[in-house]
């Protein structure tokens, strides 16, 4: 008797493969993503020939996000920090490259998500405080005293901009893996602005014009001229200086702890070379200042004081030598009076600083103590920049809009204090590395507006996000690769991710 394959297929103890059926929903959407893709493919052709494929890149982001939200909080704490900088219109017609990512990740995390919002924390009420105060006051000074719509968004959308980049950071990290993939993919990718700026001091063909097209900055060094103080892919220093604190400290740390499960050795050594590189080349002096302060009180919250001391010391060392001409030239500035000032024990940029505060902004405070001027600067002032963190929000939204930035802030570095002498696993010292630099926050808000400028608001907020969050106590579940192993043979690989 012969048997059919039908039979065989149905013999007893025999493996039955089904026979494979399509989906008719399912196919039905992908049939309308994929037409509703080449639709916005096609029309973006009219922008520019490039923008089909800048939405396929869109478009492949929301398929991995989807997937997999680590990639969200990679994108969110990795990229967008980095190039906050970039113009508005580079990359994305009307919008910034980071506010695109930003708002694509969270986007698609709340639809991919039963319960997007889930239980807040009390940090996370005071950043929805401070946001909706901002945007709040910005709107009432556009309906009084008139403003400019590209002012309204920068001053009333900013604060909710961090909000989200927070809730998105600690949407996107489930545990304590995944906390290592983020920290690593962190510090790789500060190494990209931080050559830049290199290659910028260095004047390497088409950098320096590359520079000027993509941020507008005024103060970016002409390609040719004699060399001034690099900004990387941001407008201006300042800013540059401010991205690179954190990740900069958080390498420092993980070479101080000889912690292995973000990244190796020599790949920690490269990060902490480029960007200490790039800081001292912004030649910011609060900056260059900021960093080793930060790194001590991170230090002592990990109990590494002693070591600490001499591994910052050859620091200094060889920076020192490497680039001793620059820091002399900069010593001598700073012993200069600048126009309008008399020598005195000041350095030349706090005097100068003093006068413009003098002259220009203390008298509005009275005017503007309750509610704020406006959302752009008064016609009366001369230097079209408060140089102060506390005059920026005063003048903008007074002291109700100045005590909820503080206190979104103070509750970020409590929640820092408390996970990082936790002392346990990557998510301390990365917390560690945070309460360092917010420790030191208040002195320098004295003398730029850090937070309300491109480079470190962005960083601190997305990096809080992950790292402070809560989740990333946990540990992976069991069977799950990629998770960070405490034993220091042995060293986290998460899938995806580079070593």
């Amino acid at each position: 008797m012969t048997t059919s394959v039908d039979d065989r297929r149905r013999t007893p103890g025999s493996r039955t493969r089904p026979t494979p059926q399509l989906r008719a929903p399912g196919v039905r959407r992908g049939i309308a993503a994929l037409l509703a893709l080449a639709a916005a493919a096609g029309a973006s052709s009219a922008l520019s020939p490039l923008a089909p494929l800048g939405v396929a890149v869109v478009a492949a982001l929301a398929v991995a996000v989807w997937r997999r939200p680590l990639v969200a909080a990679v994108v969110v704490v990795a990229v967008v920090p980095a190039v906050a900088g970039l113009d508005r219109g580079v990359g994305a017609p009307g919008l910034k490259a980071s506010e695109l990512l930003l708002a694509l990740c969270a986007g698609v995390l709340v639809l991919r998500s039963p319960q997007p919002w889930g239980r807040w924390s009390s940090r996370e009420h005071l950043l929805l405080v401070f946001a909706v105060t901002a945007a709040a006051l910005s709107v009432y000074h556009a309906a009084v005293t008139g403003s400019t719509v590209d002012s309204l968004l920068r001053v009333g959308l900013q604060p909710a901009l961090l909000l989200l980049t927070w809730w998105t950071a600690r949407r996107g990290v489930a545990d304590r893996a995944d906390l290592v993939v983020v920290l690593r993919w962190t510090l790789l990718v500060s190494a990209v602005p931080s050559a830049l700026a290199v290659l910028q001091y260095l004047d390497v063909l088409g950098v320096r014009d590359l520079v000027l097209a993509v941020t507008a900055g005024d103060v970016v060094p002409d390609a040719g001229s004699d060399f001034s103080r690099v900004t990387g892919p941001f407008p201006i220093w300042h800013s540059l200086g401010g991205y690179l604190l954190i990740p900069t400290v958080l390498a420092m740390i993980l070479v101080l702890v000889g912690d292995r499960t973000v990244l190796r050795p020599w790949a920690l050594g490269v990060v902490v070379a480029l960007d200490l590189a790039a800081v001292v080349l912004s030649v910011t002096v609060t900056v260059i200042v900021w960093v080793p302060v930060a790194f001590l009180v991170a230090a002592v919250l990990v109990h590494r004081t002693g070591r600490a001391l001499l591994l910052l010391a050859g620091l200094v060392l060889v920076a020192a030598l490497a680039f001793q001409s620059i820091l002399v030239d900069r010593i001598e500035d700073q012993s200069t009076a600048a126009s309008g000032t008399s020598e005195g024990l000041l350095p030349q940029t706090v005097a100068y600083r003093v006068l413009v505060w003098q002259r220009d902004y203390l008298p509005l405070l009275a005017r503007g103590a309750a509610y704020g001027l406006g959302n752009d600067l008064p016609d009366s002032v001369f230097f079209p920049s408060t140089e102060n963190q506390y005059l920026t929000y005063v003048l903008r939204g007074g002291v109700v809009l100045l005590a909820a930035a503080i206190a979104a802030v103070v509750a970020v570095l409590v929640r820092s204090l408390a996970v990082a002498r936790s002392g346990a696993g990557p998510e301390a010292l990365a917390a560690a590395a945070i309460a360092g630099v917010l420790a030191f926050l208040p002195a320098t808000a004295m003398l730029w507006p850090y937070l309300s400028n491109a480079g470190l608001p962005a960083m601190l907020f997305a990096a809080g996000g992950a790292v402070l969050g809560g989740r990333a106590r946990e540990s992976a579940p069991p069977g799950r690769s990629g998770g960070a192993q405490s034993a220091p043979t042995r060293r986290a690989a998460p899938a995806g991710a580079p070593s």
